[in-house]
């Protein structure tokens, strides 16, 4: 909690050098969510210089460690080959672990990696199922963009009936570009 507490300037003057510090400890201790968190700091340069290659470190700590949004951070990083040689495979295994793990996020980051072929060879069905899963599993931003497919009829028969009941949803879970 105190660490969070520098970080926002919640009753303490915000100290960013001191949460680096404090989430350096936790980390080193063996806590997976410290370890993210320093991950995290790491990587946008909060209290220190950026330092993708400590990042990755980190993030690989806490995602070994089941830390579910280390793994989808773990498998962008490998997808985007920032600080590590890009492994289309690993990013996609660390991906699918955060995926199965209940992360829509990581679902939504497979999906457009398969529609587009960011890393991986291009697979527009596989792409559309990663979609499918994120709507499914309550994502607003899952559920537009599954909207959008199906009237694209992109990785999937197009299907406007569909479309315009997943569009339906994603605007009643507040999603703006889908009310608009």
């Amino acid at each position: 909690i105190l660490v969070r507490l520098y970080l926002r300037g919640d009753s303490v003057d915000i100290d960013e050098e001191l949460a680096l510090e404090w989430y350096r400890k936790g980390a080193a201790a063996g806590d997976d969510e410290a370890a993210f968190f320093y991950g995290w700091m790491l990587e946008v340069g909060k209290g220190t210089e950026k330092n993708p290659k400590q990042a990755i470190k980190w993030y690989r700590v806490a995602a070994e460690s089941g830390h579910t949004q280390a793994q989808e951070y773990l498998g962008r990083f490998y997808l985007r080959g920032d600080g590590i040689p890009r492994d289309g495979t690993e990013g996609i295994r660390w991906l699918t672990t955060a995926a199965e793990n209940g992360s829509t996020e990581a679902m939504m980051s497979l999906g457009a990696t398969f529609l587009h072929g960011i890393g991986v060879i291009k697979n527009p069905e596989e792409g559309f199922r990663w979609y499918q899963r994120a709507a499914e599993a309550g994502s607003p931003d899952g559920e537009s963009k599954l909207a959008e497919l199906l009237l694209q009829g992109a990785g999937v028969e197009a299907n406007k009936a569909e479309a315009v009941a997943w569009c339906k949803k994603a605007a009643e879970h507040g999603h703006a570009f889908a009310q608009g």
